[in-house]
C-alpha cells in the first residue's frame, strides 16, 4: 500500500477526494497544498493523518522540493488544467505515481488539444515506465467513470460504429452559481472548439453546435445536447484499435443550465479571447465574464446556505450510448448513471452534486491506486484498466450512492448517422 499521498488543489473535487480518503483512513499521511487556509484548517482538524500547508501550487521547484522531502508515493492533481504540465514534472522528478481528473492545457506549444493528449502516450508514458510508476489520466466522472462505462458497453458488441457520451447538469440555484467546478476550466471548455472523432480523424466543430435530442423515461422534458470540448472523444479515438473495433464516430454532448448560460454569452461575442475596444479601453471579454462567475462552494456551511435560498431546477444525469453490431445485428448498448441533485446530495453526504458524482468517482481511483489495486505502469487513460480492475471500481462506486441502468436493445431500424 502507498503511504504518503499529496493532493494539489482543494477545489470542489480535491476537497471531496481528501474527505473521502480521510473518512476511510486510506493512506498513512495525506499532505494537502492549496491557498485556501479555511479549507486547509478544516481538513487538518477533521483528520489526524492530514498535514496541510498554504502554498502556491504553480511554483514547480517548491512543489518538487516538498514532494521529495515528504517522500510522496502518489500525487493527486486537482488543480486547473493549465497547471497539469507542472504536476506531471513534479511526479516524474519526485519519482512518484500520478493521478489527475482531466487532460491538461498548454502542455505543448502549437498544435491542438488532441496533440496535447497524445503527449501522454507518446512522451510521458515512457518516462513513467522508467520510474516504474503509474500515471492515471482523466479520473473524475467525465472523463473517468463514463470512460469505464463506455468500455463495458462496447464489450457487449462485436464492432462499434458510434459512441455518444451525454451529460446533463440541471442544478440552477436562486444564488447565482454558473459552474459547480473550477470556473477557469469551465470557461475554457465552453469557448474552445469541441473535439469529435470521425472516420479515423479528429475534427473540431463550433461550440454549442449540432444539437442531439433525447428524452428517456426518467427525463422531465426533451433535452438538446450540444457539442462540447471534452476529453472522451479523444480518448476513444486514441484507444479505438484496442477497445472499440471499427469505431467511426465518438462525441461528448453536454446540456444544462451552464450550457444555456454560456451559449447566449457566446452568441453575444462575450466568450472571445480577442481584445475589443470599450470606451477607449482594450478588454478581453471572456476575462471580464470570469470576474462575474461566482466560485462554487465546497464547505458544508456554504453549500447549506445556498440550498436554503432555493432552486429553479435540481437534477443531474448522464448516460452512454454505443451503437454497433453483434452477431450481424445492429444494437445500442447503454449505461445510465443516476446521481442525486444538489439538495439530495447534501442530505446524503453533505456534498454538492458535483462533489457527489465527480469527487467520489475520482476518489475511488485514488483509493485503488493507494491500495495498489491497479497493476500497471506508464501513462494510461481511465478506460485502460483491466476488466478485473474495472470490476473492483464498479463494486466500490455502487457503494457511494451512485446507481446504474444498463441495457442492450436492437436498433435495426435506427441509423446512428441520423441521430
Amino acid at each position: 500500500m502507498l503511504k504518503n499521498i499529496l493532493i494539489l488543489g482543494l477545489g470542489g473535487q480535491g476537497y471531496c477526494a481528501a474527505k473521502y480518503l480521510g473518512s476511510k483512513n486510506i493512506g498513512k499521511k495525506i499532505y494537502c497544498l492549496d491557498l485556501d487556509a479555511k479549507v486547509l484548517n478544516k481538513l487538518e482538524n477533521d483528520y489526524k493523518n492530514f498535514i496541510c500547508q498554504r502554498l502556491d501550487c504553480s511554483k514547480e521547484e517548491k512543489i518538487i522540493a516538498y514532494a521529495k522531502n515528504k517522500k510522496i508515493d502518489l500525487l493527486i492533481n486537482c488543480l486547473p488544467t493549465n497547471l497539469t504540465k507542472i504536476c506531471l514534472e513534479v511526479a516524474l522528478k519526485s519519482k512518484c505515481n500520478y493521478q489527475d481528473f482531466a487532460i491538461g492545457d498548454g502542455m505543448k506549444n502549437g498544435g491542438t488539444w488532441v496533440d496535447e493528449a497524445k503527449l501522454y502516450v507518446e512522451h510521458y508514458s515512457d518516462l513513467f515506465k522508467k520510474n516504474n510508476k503509474l500515471a492515471l489520466i482523466g479520473t473524475g466522472v467525465a472523463p473517468g467513470l463514463m470512460c469505464i462505462l463506455t468500455r463495458l458497453a462496447a464489450r457487449k458488441l462485436d464492432t462499434i460504429h458510434t459512441i455518444y457520451n451525454f451529460f446533463y447538469e440541471g442544478v440552477d440555484t436562486k444564488t447565482f452559481i454558473p459552474f459547480w467546478f473550477n470556473p477557469d476550466t469551465a470557461l475554457t471548455d465552453m469557448i474552445d472548439d469541441p473535439v469529435v472523432f470521425s472516420n479515423g480523424k479528429f475534427i473540431f466543430p463550433e461550440p454549442f453546435s449540432n444539437p442531439t435530442y433525447r428524452k428517456y423515461e426518467y427525463f422531465s422534458h426533451e433535452i438538446a445536447f450540444v457539442e462540447h470540448r471534452h476529453e472522451e472523444a479523444i480518448i476513444y479515438g486514441i484507444n479505438a484499435k484496442k477497445y472499440y473495433p471499427g469505431l467511426k464516430r465518438a462525441h461528448f454532448k453536454y446540456a444544462g443550465t451552464n450550457i444555456d448560460f454560456c451559449k447566449q454569452l457566446y452568441r453575444a461575442g462575450l466568450l472571445t479571447k480577442t481584445p475589443i475596444k470599450y470606451n477607449n479601453t482594450s478588454i478581453i471579454p471572456v476575462n471580464f465574464v470570469r470576474t462575474k462567475t461566482t466560485p462554487p462552494p465546497k464547505l458544508e456551511q456554504d453549500i447549506k446556505k445556498i440550498i436554503s435560498h432555493g432552486f429553479n431546477s435540481d437534477e443531474v444525469f448522464s448516460f452512454v450510448e454505443v451503437y454497433g453490431v453483434k452477431n450481424n445485428k445492429k444494437y445500442i448498448s447503454e449505461f445510465h448513471i443516476f446521481a442525486p441533485g444538489l439538495k439530495k446530495a447534501f442530505e446524503l453526504k453533505k456534498l454538492s452534486s458535483e462533489q457527489f458524482l465527480t469527487g467520489q468517482s475520482g476518489a475511488i481511483f485514488s483509493e485503488m491506486m493507494i491500495k495498489e489495486e491497479i497493476k500497471n505502469n506508464g501513462c494510461i487513460f481511465s478506460d485502460e484498466l483491466s476488466l478485473e480492475e474495472i470490476n473492483v471500481y464498479m463494486n466500490k462506486i455502487k457503494k457511494c450512492g451512485i446507481k446504474f441502468m444498463e441495457r442492450l436493445t436492437s436498433t435495426n431500424n435506427i441509423n446512428p448517422e441520423n441521430i
